[in-house]
């Protein structure tokens, strides 16, 4: 069976879902590919946290890329809301950063009221008590964030999918995309599972294995699978009003008083199972911040697989010398967060914008472009 489009975008997760909603919407024509079925890869090991203040990105490009990609999100869930009629589970009553000795006192409570636009403001210990019934007693403050959110990961990767159906694409889902044809530098289309798909556009938006694919056209980095293992619990009295953002456990309220647990950090793991061990260590790390989590009621345990390169940073923008062939990939743990400014950036570019005009060339696919050995002149060696 053979295929038309403008664009193929390869991988059905938050990263490509928001793509081919943003080049539908833009009027490509779109065909979304998917291995199994959208939100099962990376998608899975997610909170929905968006935590772009509380992650503390160290590169300058990619902390505004995050800061621009949170702020994205109000609007764009009242616009998939709207269209779909699909429920995220969007909130925005902040993040908590608790802390435990004097020394983080000191260094968290001197970014509150800063002239950073973060408007962060610090909690001492009967304030955050106050605001947080149920804290351990060692905490000795925190700080809120207030412009953190988060959502429902799977539900937003279905709402994106729907929408970018509503505005014409085409999903096709166990598909495995095989091949992708090249003909005097410039995409011609995508052979897959299910037949060729003749397109002049190619995102490579999959997974950990997205890196089989960009070998072959002279991107050599190393990805790797992160496995995240995350709880979801109950609580026996009271629920939580904030997300607690802790240095080694996160504890998210969810709709229908379900409050996750994660997330466990797992290098080079491919098994999707839940470990004995990782769940005790996230149950440990709850009770310490939270004393109430040993009567809490266990729901389940689910995991996935992060994709990590190895820089740490993702791959997103132009492949140099494929013209038409895009990469929106390695986001690590923080697919959920990037996924509406990744979707916007790509159909720019697919619209003729630069990674310079975009701020972007930190995360080009070109940094990872592998030049030919040079040619050695004076005979034998």
């Amino acid at each position: 069976m053979s295929y038309s489009a403008d664009c193929t975008v390869i991988g059905a997760g938050a990263i490509g879902s928001s793509i081919a909603y943003q080049l539908a919407k833009r009027g490509f024509k779109t065909i979304l590919i998917e291995k199994s079925v959208p939100a099962q890869g990376a998608t899975r090991a997610a909170a929905g946290m968006l935590a772009a203040e509380c992650e503390a990105f160290a590169h300058p490009q990619l902390a505004a890329f995050a800061l621009h990609s949170r702020n994205l999100f109000g609007e764009l869930v009242r616009e998939l809301e709207g269209l779909t009629g699909l429920v995220t589970g969007y909130t925005t009553t902040g993040f908590v950063l608790p802390v435990r000795t004097a020394e983080q006192v000191e260094h968290l409570s001197a970014m509150a009221g800063n002239n950073d636009g973060s408007a962060a403001e610090w909690w001492d210990a009967a304030e955050i008590t106050r605001r947080i019934p149920g804290l351990t007693g060692q905490v000795l403050g925190g700080l809120f964030r207030e412009r953190e959110s988060q959502l429902l990961p799977q539900r937003l990767v279905q709402a994106l999918v729907s929408g970018a159906e509503k505005h014409g694409a085409e999903l096709l889902t166990n598909t495995i995309a095989e091949d992708i044809r090249i003909v005097d530098g410039m995409v011609r289309g995508v052979k897959t599972s299910r037949g060729y798909i003749a397109c002049p556009n190619v995102v490579i938006a999959g997974g950990v294995e997205a890196v089989k694919l960009l070998n072959h056209f002279g991107i050599h980095t190393e990805m790797y699978p992160v496995k995240g293992e995350i709880a979801a619990v109950t609580m026996p009295v009271r629920t939580l009003e904030y997300t607690i953002y802790a240095e080694d456990v996160y504890l998210v309220p969810k709709p229908e008083g379900e409050l996750w647990i994660g997330a466990t950090s797992r290098p080079h793991e491919w098994g999707e199972d839940v470990s004995a061990g990782g769940l005790r260590q996230l149950l440990e790390r709850a009770s310490a911040w939270l004393s109430d989590i040993g009567e809490s009621s266990f729901l389940r345990a689910w995991s996935g697989l992060r994709p990590q390169t190895e820089d740490g940073f993702p791959i997103i923008g132009p492949v140099p010398d494929a013209a038409g062939l895009y990469a929106a990939c390695g986001h690590h743990r923080n697919g959920i967060l990037l996924s509406a400014a990744t979707g916007e950036a790509i159909a720019k570019m697919m619209a003729g914008h630069t990674v310079e005009q975009l701020n972007l060339t930190a995360l080009s696919p070109a940094r990872m472009k592998r030049q030919p050995a040079p040619a050695v002149k004076g005979g034998k060696r």
